[in-house]
């Protein structure tokens, strides 16, 4: 009886783990080619990694000829106002090629495009399918309805279908998706600027990283943001997606599993 309870135990507990390890760590990610897509970042002389600045960014997405999309990420706090129960939503701005990267579909609606990142212009929401089903009951009109928060009201203008999962950590469940917006001082030229986006991009199939990692480097020596002060010692380094998704955690669950 002890063998049979040791046994039970030993192999319902490596079962459960190696389920967690492999929706983590080892299955490939959830979007169409994840093999295409890469994450990028600085890297200083002591190895520490930061994001881009908003002028580094818009001079890669307007000069490079080695990914099909690149797209832009930075966090933001919204809090439901709309007369309800206040709720604190996690959400992200991000810049309109977000959903050609991932090669994700409305399941509702339309996504935004470049114009949403002008400034008086972005007041439009992407939302989860989780939230639509949460917040607004899966209502079929839900698409021109306002979303209103604390920082104003967004038109809703589509819906993500229920098998998008953002790509920020495991199980990681994201409500609203809105606009970056590029405003006079993201857009100046020889100005400082802090790094706060994450990128990621989708290679074009004929193009490998180290090609994708040698170009980036040439736009950033020749445009702007060479010309900041925060990151003049820094390179561009891109890796695998599922490396920088995993990677935090990746040694830990591999030793847990064994």
């Amino acid at each position: 009886l002890t063998a049979v309870a040791m046994l039970a135990l030993g192999i319902g507990s490596t079962t459960a783990i190696f389920s967690i390890v492999d929706a983590a760590v080892l299955r490939p990610l959830p979007f169409p080619d994840p093999d295409r897509l890469v994450g990028f970042s600085y890297m200083t002389p002591r190895g520490q990694s930061t994001g881009a600045a908003p002028r580094a960014f818009l001079d890669w997405r307007e000069n490079q000829d080695v990914f099909e999309a690149i797209a832009a990420t930075a966090g933001i706090a919204l809090t439901t106002a709309d007369g309800g129960e206040a709720e604190s939503l996690r959400s992200a701005r991000v810049t309109a090629d977000f959903f050609a990267v991932y090669g994700v579909r409305p399941l509702m609606g339309r996504f935004f495009d470049y114009e949403a990142e002008q400034p008086g212009r972005e007041k439009v929401a992407v939302l989860a399918y989780r939230f639509w089903q949460r917040r607004f009951g899966m209502a079929p009109d839900v698409v021109g309805k306002s979303l209103v928060t604390d920082r104003g009201s967004y038109e809703i203008v589509g819906v993500l279908p229920e098998s998008f999962q953002y790509p920020a950590g495991l199980s990681w469940q994201m409500d609203v998706l809105v606009p970056f917006v590029f405003d006079a001082a993201a857009r100046q030229h020889g100005v400082v600027q802090s790094g706060l986006l994450g990128v990621a991009a989708r290679m074009k199939k004929d193009v490998t990283r180290e090609h994708a990692m040698a170009q980036m480097n040439l736009l950033d020596d020749r445009f702007e943001s060479k010309r900041v002060a925060w990151n003049a010692d820094q390179r561009i380094v891109l890796s695998s997606l599922h490396e920088l998704l995993t990677g935090p955690t990746r040694s830990w669950m591999l030793l847990l599993l064994g």
